[in-house]
Order: C-alpha cells, then sequence, then structure tokens
C-alpha cells in the first residue's frame, strides 16, 4: 500500500486521527508466552498520541522539517505543545 496515494483518497472532512511523531522508540514482545503482543513504547509513541486528538493528521514540528521539501501540507491551525504541556 502507497500511505502517499491512501492518504490523498481521504475526504476532506473526515473523522480519523493520526498523529505522526518522530524519535527514538523501543519495540518488543511483551507478555506470557500464552498471550504474547507486540508493543511500540518511547517518548515519540507518547507525543503521537498526545497530538493525534484532533481530526485530521497531526504531525510534530520535527516532522514538518523533514518532509515539508516533499510533501505538500496544507497547513491550517497550529497548536504548540511541550513534552510538559501535552
Amino acid at each position: 500500500m502507497n500511505m502517499r496515494n491512501e492518504i490523498r483518497r481521504l475526504p476532506e472532512e473526515t473523522e480519523l486521527e493520526i498523529g505522526i511523531s518522530s524519535g527514538d522508540v523501543v519495540v518488543g514482545t511483551l507478555g506470557h508466552r500464552s498471550h504474547r503482543q507486540k508493543d511500540i513504547m518511547g517518548t515519540a509513541v507518547m507525543v503521537a498520541a498526545s497530538i493525534g486528538h484532533h481530526r485530521g493528521i497531526a504531525i510534530t514540528s520535527q516532522v514538518y522539517e523533514k518532509i515539508k521539501d516533499d510533501y505538500e501540507l496544507n497547513v491550517g491551525k497550529v497548536i504548540v505543545r511541550t513534552l510538559t504541556n501535552l
């Protein structure tokens, strides 16, 4: 699946909530052998989950700086948050 094409297919008004962050994470399998599940943990995951509680796609300023020259971005309302006020 090409993520860029899938995002373009979303209706203009969507109830989808996506948060995108970047940074170091820990990926692993947790749980008893009868009930194992994969999980991802780290500050980047927490930030993505926190900013994703708005309709549409939310990205951090770090992600914006990395992709702004490669993607056409429709920057709407800008909310500045730090780790202390997520």
